[in-house]
């Protein structure tokens, strides 16, 4: 694993930096794109580092309430990804291939125009896209 600034968020929290745990960040940060569990623990077992179902459960529920990494759901399918700077994501229908996409401020002067026309108190909003990659196209 290469950030050292997310072993110090760990070591913050009280954490232990387990060897599941190392490899699992690692992978997420190699990726660099939302990924399933199943994925995750092939890329364990790919690296030879034996995890049982529950034990990367608790590792993610651990890395996820610690918000170093955030667990979403798109296309009803759960994702892991590390924390980043706020982003969207084009889903390929096909491959189900995920990219990052990065708005400028223009979507966040819509949610603050939404939030005062509505009265509506903005926490967060989450904006995917669908459709087929250059591949799959």
């Amino acid at each position: 694993m290469k950030n050292q600034t997310l072993v110090e968020k760990i070591k913050k929290t009280g954490g232990r930096l387990t060897k599941v745990k190392t490899a699992l960040l690692g992978f997420l940060e190699k990726e660099g794109c939302p990924i399933t569990l199943a994925q995750i623990s092939a890329g364990l077992k790919k690296a030879k580092i034996s995890a049982n179902r529950t034990t990367i459960y608790r590792e993610l529920k651990f890395l996820v309430e610690n918000k170093i990494v955030e667990k979403i759901v798109l296309g009803g399918v759960e994702y892991y990804e590390l924390i980043s700077e706020h982003h969207h994501h084009l889903i390929c229908l096909k491959c189900r291939k995920i990219e990052e996409v990065f708005l400028d401020n223009h979507l966040e002067s819509q949610e603050k125009k939404i939030a005062k026309k509505s009265g509506f108190k903005i926490t967060g909003h989450a904006l995917e896209f669908f459709g087929f990659c250059k591949k799959c196209n």
